[in-house]
């Protein structure tokens, strides 16, 4: 009898009007550790990862990365489908990987309330199976943009959620979600900046490289900014910005160090910065690293092709040399490149010929392996 006088009780405190307060809105774990104590009779939400339900009396929740108990002692029936790892809809729930959104209130238990431990305690009135990591902050960004496409405050608040998310359950791909949602909201706050106004202008650049991890975007808005009529003070504060971020003054205009290296005919790979026509050359040996090489031994028709000026795998270096070209040979390269590739198994010595404007030709041990006509163009990679 007693119990059941308790549990009354609890109702009637729990959903009593004026002990409840207004303001509603998403805590995370470490969140309640800091708040709690101000959050009494609050009603309140929390999102974060599921770890398991425990069927005790009375049954309670434990979120991932979180030391705390949530109690849901207002219906038996709840426990026994928690306790399935079930949400409220009998969702199912994986632990330590669902999202899950609790809902409820903290409440100070002083002892009249034998089934709940003294202290604070929180009270959870329902439990939602949430999205996946990535879709889960996603749905918020688009419903935002939807709804108020000027709110780059809000994108910002969900980019930073989605930021902390990522740091606390280390999911991967998260931050890459919250840069390119902390970008949306750059691009929609600029549009509010007038581009003389240096100070504001400043501030925006500084976040293009804090939030979002990209010096070329503020470099390429400091050069706009660098260009315009400023004062003296203002222009110095922006050169001070752009040679802090490693910006080079370049044919009238600020480019960053691998934009000045791709004007300069450099093209990267792996960690160096080499020459466009190496560039090429080690992307041919790339392909061919993995190939088993099959050649003829030279022969007549090799030979004929070569006369006839036709390319063709297997051909020599010398029949390349005397290669019918317009009324002569080809002749012998303007430039030579040299690579040799040593494995267990085997060596391999690569080789480059370039005839500027004509043919690149590369050979591998001595024999064509693969050759282009004409000069090749460089996307950057």
């Amino acid at each position: 009898m007693k119990r059941i006088f308790s549990i009354l009780c609890m109702f009637s405190i729990l959903l009593c009007p004026s002990l409840v307060g207004a303001q509603e809105r998403i805590y995370s774990p470490g969140e309640l550790d800091r708040f709690k104590s101000s959050l009494v009779d609050k009603r309140i939400v929390i999102e974060a990862k599921y770890r398991y339900a425990v069927s005790s009396s009375p049954p309670y929740i434990n979120l991932l990365n979180h030391r705390g108990k949530f109690y849901f002692i207002l219906s038996a029936g709840k426990g026994r489908n928690y306790s399935r790892d079930r949400d409220d809809a009998g969702t199912s729930l994986t632990p330590k990987k669902s999202n899950v959104r609790l809902t409820g209130r903290f409440i100070q238990n002083k002892g009249q309330f034998k089934q709940l431990p003294r202290g604070l305690v929180f009270i959870m009135d329902s439990m939602k199976a949430l999205p996946d990591d990535v879709p889960l902050f996603k749905t918020r960004m688009d419903a935002l943009l939807k709804s108020n496409p000027k709110d780059f405050n809000g994108l910002r608040t969900i980019a930073q959620a989605a930021k902390d998310w990522a740091k606390r359950y280390t999911v991967a791909g998260l931050d890459d979600f919250a840069k390119t949602c902390f970008r949306k909201a750059l691009e929609i706050q600029s549009k509010g900046i007038e581009e003389t106004d240096v100070a504001k202008q400043l501030e925006l650049v500084k976040d293009y490289v804090v939030l979002v991890g990209d010096k070329g975007e503020a470099i390429s808005r400091l050069n706009k900014l660098f260009h315009l009529s400023i004062t003296p003070a203002e222009k110095l504060a922006v050169t001070k910005l752009l040679k802090d971020w490693g910006a080079y003054y370049y044919r009238k205009k600020w480019v960053n160090y691998a934009d000045l290296k791709i004007q300069l005919g450099f093209r990267r790979r792996g960690e160096k910065w080499v020459t466009k026509e190496r560039a090429e050359f080690l992307d041919e040996i790339s392909g061919n690293r993995s190939v088993r090489n099959t050649f003829l031994a030279p022969s007549t028709d090799l030979l004929s092709r070569a006369n006839s000026g036709e390319a063709a795998k297997g051909q020599s270096r010398n029949m390349i040399v005397n290669m019918a070209s317009g009324s002569g040979r080809m002749g012998f390269p303007k430039y030579v490149d040299r690579v040799v590739v040593q494995t267990k198994s085997e060596k391999r010595v690569y080789v480059q010929w370039i005839f500027p404007g004509k043919h690149r030709f590369y050979f591998v041990n001595g024999q064509l392996f693969t050759w282009h006509r004409g000069s090749p163009p460089y996307p950057e990679k």
